[in-house]
């Protein structure tokens, strides 16, 4: 997994893979495309952003490869 230059509230360091979540309880994949940091989820990406973290809360709460369960809908 690859250093995406950013980090968490926490301080801690966010990698591709990682799993974030935010406020309103959504969770994201990170990810790197084309050189640039990028959160997804089932429907949709957009470039991510340290600015972007510390206004929104965002927290590491897993990754793709221990906890895909993360990542369902929930109905």
């Amino acid at each position: 997994m690859q250093y995406i230059g950013i980090e968490d509230k926490n301080g801690k360091e966010i990698y591709e893979g990682d799993i974030i979540s935010a406020n309103d309880r959504r969770t994201w994949e990170v990810f790197i495309s084309y050189g640039r940091a990028k959160r997804k989820d089932k429907e949709w990406c957009v470039d991510l952003y340290q600015a972007d973290i510390n206004d929104n809360d965002y927290e590491i709460i897993g990754n793709i490869y221990e906890n895909p369960e993360l990542l369902e809908v929930k109905s």
